[in-house]
């Protein structure tokens, strides 16, 4: 049912999403899979939401500031360096980023982790061109609290009107959620 909820979501079909997720919470006898699918229904009722405006700036000055990329797909993703899967993470959205290079996207990463070095030394390893936002306190972060990270990674993708129309897509699915965006005029 949750692989359904994933279809569902891919097609932009939010209504069909929501009814299959509330039928888990309601009849499903296994504890985890409800608790996963209420988190989940939590984050799909904020699909098309226009996300967070607040302008927040990070300790080396980088500045954190959804609005000034109006007109523009966005993948907002949270991310810490520390966990075992950033780097194969990263290596993805820099592919993702080549392949659309000159085009309307932007990629920014939002680091939770509260070590900035470890943040740089990321960012060099890695070969990371796009904007690193330091929000430093793991989900206590004010950039994290804004968008309602509750866990990592977090990724939504927004459109051109910087509404959240995606959200913790990966992969091949991500790569053709930004396409189908990006045609969007």
């Amino acid at each position: 049912a949750l692989q359904l909820v994933i279809c569902h979501h891919l097609a932009e079909k939010s209504t069909s999403a929501r009814a299959v997720l509330e039928d888990i919470i309601r009849e499903c006898p296994e504890r985890n899979i409800v608790d996963i699918a209420k988190r989940l229904l939590e984050e799909f009722l904020n699909l098309g939401q226009e996300m967070a405006g607040d302008k927040v700036t990070d300790e080396s000055g980088t500045v954190f500031h959804l609005p000034s990329h109006q007109g523009k797909v966005v993948v907002l993703y949270f991310f810490s360096p520390a966990m075992p899967f950033a780097a194969d993470e990263a290596r993805f959205l820099r592919r993702l980023d080549e392949r659309l290079r000159g085009k309307d996207l932007v990629i920014l990463g939002v680091c939770l982790h509260p070590n900035r070095k470890s943040l740089e030394q990321f960012r060099t390893t890695e070969g990371i061109g796009w904007t690193l936002f330091q929000d430093g306190k793991g989900l206590d972060g004010r950039v994290a609290k804004m968008f309602s990270v509750r866990g990592m990674p977090s990724l939504w993708v927004l459109d051109r009107k910087g509404r959240s129309r995606f959200y913790n897509i990966s992969g091949r699915d991500l790569r053709i959620a930004v396409e189908k965006l990006l045609e969007e005029k």
